[in-house]
């Protein structure tokens, strides 16, 4: 696949955006949001756990994309984990 940039083209998209289009549409976004998912960034506390990970360590483990593949949640991966 293979694909050509226009610069001309990119300026006149660019020109017929405005920053009200760009806040229309997200807030539209934000307006579908279901409200379990609302949340009041105002109340958050930054680094609110860090010390208690940095005392108990983490258990997240990244696999490879190919071993991912073949475990579709947890519970499997943790089944054949103990299988063993």
């Amino acid at each position: 696949m293979h694909f050509e940039w226009d610069r001309a083209k990119a300026e006149s998209n660019l020109r017929r955006m405005s920053a009200n289009d760009m806040k229309a549409k997200r807030t539209n976004v934000v307006a579908q949001m279901r409200a379990e998912y609302a949340f009041d960034y105002s109340k958050a506390v930054r680094g609110r756990c860090y010390k208690r990970l940095l005392k108990e360590g983490s258990n997240v483990v990244v696999l490879d994309r190919d071993i991912a593949k073949a475990f579709p949640d947890s519970a499997s991966a943790n089944k054949a984990l103990r299988a063993g």
